[in-house]
């Protein structure tokens, strides 16, 4: 089981939005309320009282994302936009900038952390080939791929035990899930937080 769905976001809040539509998958995808999802030391999401089903959420401008699956995932979304001068050659070897767009790289490499569950080298470290419908990265156990279903943004996913979807679930979201996402539990330091201060220097 692999399902990844995206929505447009709600107006003022990107990750309530992106817990909304989780509850919104997790109803549609096992027919069941969604659990309380709690995070690792390392800010990986996970469902204590359901240990079999994996969990990715992200989240960028006008779109949230998640993913619901029977194996380890990692998901990213972002929106295509002008980059710092001199970030491409920094995190981007010259054999992904042959094979890639900037931002279909840096999908696949932040869902890679994702699917580890920790960020543990350097993002020029991460590095993926391949084509975007089959993207080779630094583990042979991990299949990924890149999704342009949305004009102007990227989408990857990175699984194991399992190919990637062909296509993204697209939704709307539903107001009756409101409630449900207030379940939702939190580690102090969420793993977004420690990449966004990895990435400070980096963000694009």
């Amino acid at each position: 089981m692999l399902e990844v769905f995206c929505a447009p976001r709600d107006v003022f809040d990107e990750k309530a939005s992106a817990r909304r539509l989780l509850a919104q998958a997790y109803a549609e995808v096992l027919d069941e309320p969604l659990p309380t999802m709690c995070t690792t030391k390392q800010g990986k999401p996970f469902f204590a009282v359901r240990p079999d089903i994996h969990v990715s959420l992200s989240h960028s401008r006008e779109y949230v994302l998640c993913a619901l699956s029977d194996t380890p995932i990692g998901i990213d979304i972002e929106k295509v936009r002008p980059i710092k001068q001199g970030l491409d050659e920094r995190v981007r070897s010259p054999e992904e900038r042959a094979c890639f767009d900037f931002f279909s790289s840096w999908v696949l490499k932040e869902s890679f952390i994702k699917w580890q569950g920790r960020y543990t080298q350097h993002f020029r470290h991460i590095c993926f080939t391949g084509t975007k419908s089959k993207a080779l990265g630094p583990n042979s156990k991990v299949n990924a791929r890149v999704y342009c279903p949305l004009e102007g943004y990227r989408i990857a996913v990175c699984v194991s035990g399992q190919k990637p979807p062909r296509a993204i679930h697209m939704r709307n979201l539903n107001a009756q899930h409101r409630a449900q996402t207030s379940q939702i539990e939190y580690a102090p330091v969420t793993m977004l937080r420690k990449l966004s201060h990895a990435h400070t220097p980096l963000s694009p």
